[in-house]
């Protein structure tokens, strides 16, 4: 998956009045909407990261076609533009370029009237002249120009008027416009040109005498209705039984399917799909992602109808899903959804068809290997799924979308965000996350990333994310926590052995201890009391208990609370990067302990780690840890860093290789609140401007125009924030606008 760039603005509505409470990856936040940008890649902005579980929009413009296959997405523009973005090998996009993530307009592209998206090429049919013109790769001779070169260019077929074309793996096929008769050229050998023989061809050749009114192409098979009686005929490999004649025998000409007349059909990757008898709808071919919609993941080798709906007007099968539209304007997925691809923010296979909740209006699909596509009323265009190469078409800094129906949740009092996921609390102490959910850190008793909102049983005060493991507070005081487990920071008092180490829901805290708040670092958990003592369990590496004891070098876990020293020092609030913690007490002194590899404990001194708190001189009303670097801001509102520098995380105009003592971001005054990422810091000032600097290769300083390193405050352009964080241990920044 790509890492993605820019700023995304969800337009939610968050709740609650409530000032800045100064934990490093979670808070609560007064009203307004919530901007996100930096690294996003497993679903923590809550439309997933590089792939989509719900559909976006492409754009402002409007658009009046859609075609789609593979990773490559191609649509016309109101005006009748031609724009690709995606996989762009051989020139497929139309421009001699790298992949676009961005519609880009075809070069010379003029005015087009319809467009189809083979596997490795695109052709279109010019809207006036209704010529031909295709490009992308031509190793079988698939653009139909005579000879095997790829073009990187729209290149004419001559003169020839057509009425529609259809582009497959390595080959197409159109009906002429001058007589309806059916041409096909390119790869040939599974007799996919219906030619009778399976010599490959590198210039249109007639296909029969017969007269057609569509052509639809697969990977390696087509299939076409007659323009007599609308009868179908497929020919071309039959594996799995694609061509729908009831055996899996290749037909190198056409073979009628059945002898009922059809309204529509259209071919995916190794299935195809049509509709017929008012509005049924019947697929067949390869079913092993359930793509055929029919309640398994058996093949068909004929058409078998997909439930018992008889309102079906289009249907665009892919690779191992299926998308099709009702007369409604519902769009309806099934199959595969790996990526996202059916559009219902999860990824779960589905075998039946299911709606895109939340969205009507649609006019017109397109699916390709792994994304879906689609027209809506007005020409609103939106994508889905998979983004590898850019075929969503989406630049996330300019992106706009509504937060709230596409999670399912909403408005949220807190949030935290761990390695590549979130949690939030709603007003009603409900608790949802969303994201990676490879260790169970979602909480949801699997496995399944989530690209929406998905509720954790219970009634919620608190939370906090580590890096893939996740801790919270009932509204009874009661601690749970919930992912990954190897080292005892789940602090269960159980031991997790390496062959089951993810804890997949919430598992009750051993010592029955009632807490205020929890406070994660990467691969340990604290968290106070209601009488305001601190406590940590999990790995005692380091000295990041800060329990004052230094544990033997094979004493590699602590799974039950043990409390930080001393024990009379009472506290506020607590954090952690990696094997370290800072925490602020209860007088607004600040301590920090556990790892100091890069000086992040600030202790001023080379010691490699202290498992005792250290005091950090000053008096303090807000802190942030990241990764390996801390900041914090003293009550006279001044801003001070300290830990690793080798990206410019701790402001000072420069870069080196750590600061062991705290050092003062330029001379300001007026900073409010600070948060630290990894390898980037940003922070809010009293008028409620957002300044970062660091690391800004995936965009967290959120400044896209340059991605390199800022050793000082630059402000984000445009941001004004009543709250920020930062997920300290990635690169990805929230601002509460």
């Amino acid at each position: 998956m790509r890492r993605l760039l820019g700023l995304v603005l969800l337009l939610a509505t968050w709740t609650a009045n409530i000032s800045w409470t100064g934990s490093a990856t979670s808070g609560t936040f007064p009203n307004g909407p919530v901007a996100v940008w930096g690294y996003l890649l497993e679903g923590e902005s809550g439309y997933g990261g590089a792939d989509q579980g719900y559909p976006l929009r492409v754009g402002a413009a409007t658009w009046t076609a859609v075609a789609a296959r593979d990773d490559l997405t191609c649509a016309i523009q109101t005006g009748d533009s031609l724009y690709c973005w995606g996989d762009n090998a051989d020139g497929r996009v139309g421009v001699s370029s790298a992949n676009n993530m961005v519609p880009v307009p075809t070069v010379a592209s003029g005015a087009y009237a319809s467009m189809s998206v083979g596997g490795k090429a695109v052709c279109a049919i010019v809207k006036t002249a209704a010529t031909l013109s295709c490009w992308g790769t031509n190793t079988s001779g698939q653009l139909g120009l005579g000879d095997t070169t790829s073009r990187a260019t729209p290149t004419s077929l001559g003169a020839t008027t057509w009425n529609s074309v259809s582009a497959g793996a390595e080959f197409a096929c159109g009906v002429h416009k001058a007589d309806d008769t059916l041409w096909c050229w390119g790869n040939n050998t599974s007799g996919q040109l219906g030619l009778g023989s399976t010599t490959t061809q590198t210039s249109p050749v007639q296909v029969g005498a017969a007269t057609w009114s569509r052509v639809t192409a697969g990977a390696d098979f087509a299939c076409g209705m007659r323009k007599t009686d609308s009868t179908l005929w497929c020919w071309g490999s039959n594996a799995n039984g694609r061509l729908g004649i009831g055996s899996t025998t290749t037909q190198t000409s056409p073979v009628q399917v059945g002898a009922a007349a059809w309204t529509t059909v259209t071919a995916g990757h190794e299935s195809a799909c049509g509709i017929r008898d008012g509005g049924k709808l019947f697929c067949w071919g390869r079913n092993g992602s359930g793509q055929l919609g029919v309640g398994d993941t058996t093949d068909r080798t004929a058409p078998e109808q997909v439930g018992s709906a008889t309102t079906w007007t289009s249907v665009r099968p892919g690779r191992g899903h299926t998308c099709a539209l009702r007369s409604t304007t519902e769009t309806w997925c099934w199959g595969s959804s790996a990526s996202g691809q059916l559009g219902n923010g999860d990824t779960a296979t589905r075998t039946t068809p299911k709606e895109i909740v939340g969205v009507t209006g649609w006019t017109g699909l397109a699916s390709g290997t792994a994304h879906g596509c689609g027209l809506r009323t007005g020409g609103i265009l939106m994508c889905w799924g998979d983004n590898d190469h850019g075929q969503l078409g989406l630049e996330l800094k300019n992106r706009t979308a509504s937060f709230n129906p596409r999670t399912g949740a909403g408005p949220f009092t807190v949030l935290t965000a761990g390695g590549s996921f979130v949690c939030g609390l709603r007003a009603g102490h409900t608790l949802w996350c969303w994201g990676a959910n490879n260790r169970g850190q979602i909480g949801a008793g699997d496995v399944i990333y989530r690209f929406a909102a998905t509720q954790v049983a219970g009634s919620w005060a608190q939370v906090s994310a580590g890096w893939d493991h996740t801790c919270g507070v009932t509204t009874t005081g009661a601690g749970y926590c919930w992912g990954r487990d190897n080292n005892g920071r789940g602090g269960s008092g159980v031991f997790q052995p390496p062959t089951n180490e993810n804890i997949m829901a919430p598992l009750l805290i051993a010592g029955g201890h009632i807490w205020s708040r929890m406070g994660l670092s990467a691969f340990n958990s604290c968290g106070i009391r209601t009488d305001q003592s601190l406590w940590c369990w999990g790995s005692p590496n380091n000295g990041a208990l800060g329990d004052g004891v230094t544990y033997a070098s094979t004493y590699t876990r602590q799974t039950t609370p043990v409390q930080t020293v001393p024990h009379a020092a009472t506290w506020s609030t607590v954090s952690g990067g990696d094997y370290y913690h800072c925490g602020l007490r209860t007088d607004a002194t600040l301590w920090c302990w556990g790892l100091n590899d890069k000086g992040q404990i600030g202790s001023g001194s080379a010691i490699a780690a202290n498992p005792t708190p250290l005091q950090i001189a000053g008096s303090w009303r807000d802190m942030s840890t990241g990764y390996d670097h801390a900041c914090a801001i003293k009550t006279d509102r001044t801003l001070w860093c300290w830990g690793e520098n080798t990206s410019g995380e701790l402001g000072r105009g420069a870069t080196s290789t750590s600061g062991a003592s705290p050092g003062q971001v330029g001379t300001d005054t007026d900073w409010d609140t600070v948060t630290a990422g990894r390898a980037f810091t940003c922070a809010r000032k009293t008028d409620s401007t957002v300044w970062c600097w660091g690391i800004n290769t995936e965009g967290q300083l959120g400044i896209t125009a340059s991605l390199t390193v800022r050793t000082s405050p630059a402000q984000v352009a445009g941001v004004t924030a009543s709250a920020i964080f930062a997920q300290n241990f990635t690169q990805t920044i929230y601002a509460f606008l």
